[in-house]
Parts: C-alpha cells; sequence; structure tokens
C-alpha cells in the first residue's frame, strides 16, 4: 500500500514466515503479486501443494 501511495510501480514478492494459505492470503490482500515459500519445504515438502490447492479454491480468509 505505501509503495501505491508512493506512485511506484514494481511488484513485491512476499518472503519469510509463510507456512500456511492464511499467511499467503494476508501478503496477497496487501498487494504482493506472488509468495514465495522456504523454510517450510524443510519441514514439509508438501507445503506448495497444499498452499497452492487452497489459494486456487480462493476461499482463504485471512
Amino acid at each position: 500500500r505505501a509503495l501505491d501511495a508512493a506512485g511506484a510501480t514494481c511488484d513485491v514478492v512476499a518472503s519469510g514466515g509463510i507456512v500456511t494459505p492464511q499467511d499467503a492470503r494476508v501478503f496477497l490482500d496487501l498487494g504482493a503479486v506472488a509468495v514465495q515459500v522456504g523454510s517450510a519445504l524443510l519441514h514439509d515438502p508438501t507445503t506448495a501443494a497444499r498452499l497452492a490447492a487452497a489459494l486456487s479454491t480462493d476461499e482463504v480468509a485471512p
């Protein structure tokens, strides 16, 4: 939002602390064009698939 208010024209990819679909949804709702998942994949290799499936239904509430 701050970038929009300043008239910036860059895309933001959110990274850090994204473990659940709700985490991702918060960043996307704030204007990120994508989210990056890292450490969560080390704990559960199915994280990316779960996030993608949940977000594709558009039923994830923050």
